[in-house]
C-alpha cells in the first residue's frame, strides 16, 4: 500500500501517484519549458542544441582536414622521389 497525500492507496503504478501529488500538469513545465516558465531550463536546453551540433560538426571537419592533409602530404613524397 502506498500512502499518497495522506490516504492510502492500492498498488497502483508510480506515475499515478506522483500525478496526484504533484498536480495534472507538473510534468509539462519540463517538457515543453519557455522563456517565462522556467528559464534555466530553456536556456540549457538552447545551450545543448547548439553545443551538441557544433562539437559534432567540428570534429567532423577535423578528422576531414586530417584525412585530407595526409592525401596531400603522400601526394607531395611521391613527386620529391
Amino acid at each position: 500500500m502506498h500512502v499518497v497525500a495522506g490516504r492510502k492507496r492500492g498498488a497502483v503504478g508510480f506515475g499515478l501517484c506522483w500525478i496526484e501529488v504533484i498536480g495534472e500538469g507538473a510534468g509539462e513545465v519540463w517538457l515543453k519549458p519557455e522563456p517565462g516558465k522556467a528559464t534555466i531550463v530553456f536556456l540549457v536546453q538552447l545551450f545543448y542544441k547548439v553545443l551538441i551540433p557544433v562539437v559534432i560538426g567540428g570534429m567532423a571537419f577535423y578528422v576531414v582536414l586530417h584525412w585530407a592533409g595526409g592525401k596531400i602530404r603522400k601526394r607531395r613524397e611521391r613527386r620529391l622521389a
